[in-house]
C-alpha cells in the first residue's frame, strides 16, 4: 500500500510539476518581443521549476548531513525558484482570467445588441402581419402575364391604351409587393439568427456577462466579483505551485519504508539472551564440585 501511495503521488506531482512548466513559459515567453529573448525567459523558467522539484531532497540531505551552509543555500535558492515561479502562475492566472472576463463582457454586448436589434425586427414585421406571402404574389403575377393585356402591351412596355395602363399599372403593383415581400422574409429570416444566436449566448452566460461561478462565490463570500475573481487566481497558482514544488518530495516520504513498532513480545525474542555467570565451588583439596 505505501509504495501505491508514492506511485500515485508521483504521477500527481509531475502533472503539476509539468503544468507548472507549460504556465511558466507561456507567461515568461509572452513578455519577451523578440524571439531570442522569449526562449531565454522561457528557459530559465523551466530551469528554476525543476530546481524547484529537486531543492527539497538537497535541503533533507544536506540537514542530515549536518551541512549548515548547504541548508542556507539550498534553502535561499528554494525559496527564490519558488517565490518566481508563484508569481510567474499568478500573472498567467490573473491574465487569463481577465481574458475570459473579457470575452464575456464582449458576450453580453452581442447579446444586448442582438436583442435590440431583434424587437426592431419584431416591430417591422408585426406592421406587415396583414400582407401577403411572397409565393402568393409570385403566383398572382404568373397569372398576370398569363392576360391578353401582358400580351397587347408587350409585356407592359407599350401600353397605349387605358385598359392596359391600368393593367400594367396593378402589374407595377404587384412587383412592388413582391419586393416587399421579400423584403419582410429576410427580416423573418434575420430575426430567426438572431434568435438562435440568442439562445446560444444565454447558455454560455454570455446574457449578463458574468463569470456563473464567481458570481456564486461571490454571493456565498460576500466579497465583490473582481476580488473573488483574483482570489481563485491565487488558489490556482498556489496549488499548482506547491504541489510542483513539494510532490516528489512528499511521494518519496510516502514511499519510505519505517521500522515498525516493536511489541512486547518482539522486543523479548529480540533481547540479547545473557549468559549467567558460572558460579564454581571446589572442595579443600582442589576437587570441583558445582559448576
Amino acid at each position: 500500500m505505501p509504495q501505491l501511495n508514492a506511485s500515485i503521488l508521483t504521477v500527481a506531482a509531475l502533472l503539476l510539476i509539468a503544468a507548472s512548466m507549460a504556465l511558466n513559459w507561456s507567461y515568461w515567453t509572452a513578455q519577451a518581443t523578440a524571439g531570442l529573448a522569449a526562449q531565454i525567459f522561457g528557459a530559465v523558467s523551466l530551469a528554476a521549476d525543476a530546481f524547484k522539484a529537486g531543492l527539497p531532497f538537497v535541503i533533507r540531505k544536506a540537514a542530515r548531513g549536518k551541512h549548515k551552509t548547504g541548508v542556507i543555500l539550498a534553502t535561499m535558492f528554494f525559496c527564490g525558484c519558488l517565490v518566481f515561479s508563484f508569481l510567474s502562475a499568478l500573472g498567467f492566472a490573473l491574465t487569463n482570467r481577465s481574458e475570459a472576463a473579457g470575452a464575456l463582457a464582449d458576450m453580453a454586448r452581442r447579446y444586448e445588441a442582438a436583442s435590440a436589434e431583434l424587437k426592431d425586427l419584431q416591430a417591422h414585421i408585426a406592421a406587415d402581419s396583414t400582407a401577403r406571402a411572397g409565393t402568393v404574389i409570385a403566383e398572382a403575377i404568373a397569372k398576370a402575364q398569363q392576360d391578353r393585356h401582358w400580351t397587347s402591351s408587350s409585356a407592359c412596355t407599350d401600353a397605349s391604351l387605358e385598359a392596359s395602363r391600368s393593367f400594367c399599372q396593378k402589374f407595377a403593383d404587384l412587383k412592388i409587393e413582391l419586393a416587399e415581400a421579400k423584403d419582410r422574409d429576410a427580416l423573418l429570416a434575420r430575426a430567426e439568427t438572431l434568435t438562435a444566436e440568442m439562445t446560444a449566448l444565454s447558455k454560455s452566460d454570455g446574457r449578463d456577462g458574468a463569470d456563473a461561478q464567481v458570481n456564486l462565490l461571490a454571493r456565498l463570500s460576500g466579497l465583490e466579483v473582481r476580488t473573488m475573481q483574483t482570489a481563485l487566481s491565487l488558489l490556482f497558482a498556489l496549488l499548482v505551485e506547491f504541489g510542483a514544488a513539494f510532490g516528489l518530495f512528499l511521494a518519496a516520504v510516502a514511499g519510505s519504508r519505517e521500522p515498525a513498532l516493536a511489541g512486547p513480545e518482539q522486543a523479548i525474542a529480540r533481547a540479547p539472551l545473557s549468559t549467567p555467570r558460572r558460579r564454581q565451588l571446589r572442595a579443600e583439596g582442589g576437587r570441583l564440585l558445582i559448576s
